[in-house]
């Protein structure tokens, strides 16, 4: 993998190459990389993806019609430790919208708001 090949050359990774790898794989339309790229980044110990990463990976995921595989990410965000934007919390909201799920669609308003990202 992409991890592998640049520990292999002494460049460790951080959040600049995880967000610009996950453009080219947004570029592409390869959800499956995008999300092997941040899993493996997350296993790796090096570092966490930040909650511009997640919003990155959210916002492929939805392009993908993966709205809850998306969701799920929000729990993981969580579990790392950081706390979700509004921005990240929009895009699962137009997310899960797209998918005509009006129900999941009003609890994460409610959870956003609860939660002080949204106003």
């Amino acid at each position: 993998s992409l991890l592998h090949e640049m520990r292999a050359r002494n460049v460790a990774p951080d959040e600049k190459t995880l967000t610009t790898c996950l453009k080219a794989y947004e570029g592409n339309g390869d959800w499956q990389g995008a999300l092997a790229l941040v899993e493996a980044f997350e296993s790796s110990g090096e570092a966490s993806p930040s909650v511009i990463s997640y919003t990155n990976l959210i916002r492929i995921l939805s392009q993908a019609g993966k709205w809850q595989t998306a969701l799920s990410l929000r729990s993981k965000l969580l579990s790392h430790g950081q706390k979700p934007d509004a921005l990240l919390y929009a895009m699962l909201i137009r997310s899960a919208a797209r998918e005509e799920t009006p129900v999941e669609d009003i609890t994460l308003s409610s959870s956003a708001t609860e939660g002080g990202w949204a106003s």
